[in-house]
């Protein structure tokens, strides 16, 4: 589909921040606001600061102060984004797991409203089929999101994910499960991991892909030694070969797998059985040696001013300026489960003018705690202290008071989600600007929003290799007996 972009794109980017005296220490007021000038009579696209695209196409926006409108921008795109800014993921208390947030709003004098649905698209490094679109509700501070719908169902991906399913339990899921051992391995990652030649080499035919990796004898490396290690690991179990599957078949099924992956292990794709880990712990070779080119994931092409950008997006299509947020209340999450979170703070804080947050940066939760009323120092995220977490996921606990002129006094207290969760805050005193920066560094904890494909360090992955029992793990082809 082609368009004819001719519209001057204008951005100004500006802070909307108040007075240092006005603003409170995490408040929506200071995200940064975009500004694109676009003529509504032509086709426009808008790729944000972000990289959220908006297509718009003439015709989409009417407005009465005539053909040139300032399309306005905020967004929360990344965990950072969304403490630094005080925008908590609840649902009418109730807790989300966010895919990111923004604001589309008009800068005109007049009358401007949308006429026709918008398409807009939200990046994204995980996806999550399940994920609804929520509408904002401003409050003081935050937003409270509300009125769910689900994302598109005619979206490409959405249809991907749905035919891999059905192909999935019908040829796959006897030997096979996502997030655990079976009658074969489990498929958690395998996507991020693996190249799709050789995934769909193996589906079709093992015993070739296993001939192959014999024949390269003493110079066997990389994906050939996982081949080998995989047989002898699992044999004298042979996976049955499936020569019928199409390519298409083949990209539906991993896409099913990659979608099922993100939900289980959201950011952890790139932890793997000791087979891989020992395959590829011999030299940074081994790595290079795998092509960064063909790998399964979910991306998918949009044309914006005569240039076309490949990524993976939630699509949404909107008929109101406002705030949006694409979300899925934690209780919904498949990975989390009910767990029990109290918050100590301590005898040294005056509890009136603490606030205590739950942050979990790999599934994008920021969350407010409330006061258990029968112990003054004791915060709790429901009445029964029992809130859905990602077990094994790690997650913090921010408390602060509120800043008084440049000094803002803090606890940021980490926990590994297990059953039973009991934090002891740590309190100091800092800079406003130091306490920024901490936020900040919540994001190198998010290896939801960090990872990418092929991104794997040969530091880590040696790493592991040392703590795993290699004595147990025959790498090398010459181990396998037929």
């Amino acid at each position: 589909m082609k368009f004819l972009l001719q519209a001057l794109l204008i951005l100004f980017v500006s802070s909307c921040s108040p007075e240092r005296k006005e603003a409170r220490t995490l408040d929506k007021s200071k995200l940064q606001s975009q500004t694109f000038t676009i003529n509504i009579d032509r086709d426009t696209s808008i790729v944000t600061l972000g990289g959220i695209i908006i297509k718009l196409k003439a015709g989409d926006i009417a407005s009465s102060d005539g053909n040139q409108v300032k399309i306005k921008i905020k967004e929360a795109l990344t965990i950072s984004d969304m403490v630094r800014n005080g925008l908590l993921t609840e649902s009418d208390g109730q807790p989300l797991s966010s895919g990111g947030m923004f604001l589309i709003d008009v800068e005109n004098n007049g009358t401007t409203k949308i006429k026709s649905a918008v398409a807009i698209f939200v990046p994204t490094r995980l996806y999550n089929n399940n994920m609804k679109v929520f509408q904002g509700v401003e409050n003081e501070n935050t937003v409270n999101w509300i009125n769910p719908v689900p994302l598109p169902t005619i979206d490409d991906i959405q249809l991907k994910i749905e035919d891999g399913k059905s192909l999935f339990e019908n040829n796959c899921a006897s030997c096979h499960k996502i997030n655990l051992d079976f009658a074969g391995p489990s498929l958690a990652g395998i996507t991020d991991r693996l190249p799709k030649k050789w995934l769909y080499d193996f589906t079709r035919n093992p015993v070739s892909v296993l001939t192959t990796a014999i024949g390269k004898g003493e110079n066997i490396k990389g994906i050939d030694r996982y081949t080998c290690c995989l047989f002898n690991e699992w044999q004298p179990t042979m996976m049955t070969g499936f020569p019928e599957l199409s390519d298409n078949d083949l990209d539906n099924i991993y896409s099913f797998i990659k979608s099922r992956s993100d939900i289980i292990q959201p950011g952890d794709n790139k932890a793997s059985s000791d087979c891989y880990k020992c395959a590829f712990s011999k030299t940074a070779n081994d790595l290079i040696d795998m092509p960064e080119d063909v790998y399964v994931d979910l991306s998918r092409s949009i044309e914006v001013n005569n240039d076309t950008i490949t990524g993976t997006y939630y699509p949404l299509n909107i008929n109101s300026f406002g705030w949006y947020n694409i979300d899925i209340l934690l209780k919904e999450l498949e990975m989390c489960t009910p767990s029990e979170l109290i918050v100590d703070i301590g005898n040294k804080i005056s509890e009136s003018s603490v606030r205590v947050t739950l942050v979990i940066p790999s599934i994008r939760v920021f969350i407010d705690a409330n006061r258990d009323q029968s112990l003054k120092n004791r915060y709790t995220f429901s009445d029964s202290s029992l809130i859905p977490l990602p077990r094994g996921q790690k997650c913090f606990i921010l408390s602060f008071k509120e800043e008084t002129k440049d000094v803002v006094e803090y606890a940021l207290d980490s926990f590994i989600a297990s059953s039973v969760n009991k934090i002891q805050t740590k309190w100091r005193k800092v800079p406003v600007q130091d306490f920024y920066q901490k936020i900040e560094t919540l994001e190198l904890n998010s290896t939801a929003n960090n990872f990418t494909k092929n991104s794997l360090n040969i530091n880590d992955v040696i790493t592991s290799s040392k703590n795993s029992n290699k004595d147990s793990i025959q790498c090398g082809c010459g181990n396998f007996q037929k």
